[in-house]
């Protein structure tokens, strides 16, 4: 079986975009989450990484990525 090669498209990075919804997310768990079993409002948290990452980021990658997160 041949290697195969992977290769980063810094056209649309989407391991950059991850990664900075990653941090913007763990950020806002930091200042919004009071309590674990409360929680913290999607639209809030929404705002809060777009503002973080000042738009960046796909809003459909960002939907995807905070479904693991909903209870």
């Amino acid at each position: 079986m041949a290697d195969k090669k992977l290769i980063r498209n810094y056209c649309s990075d989407t391991p950059a975009m991850m990664r900075d919804i990653y941090i913007a997310l763990c950020k806002g768990f930091d200042e919004m989450q009071d309590d674990s079993f409360v929680g913290v409002d999607k639209g809030k948290m929404i705002g809060f990484i777009m503002k973080e990452t000042r738009g960046s980021v796909n809003p459909m990658v960002l939907n995807e990525i905070l479904k693991d997160f909903e209870k």
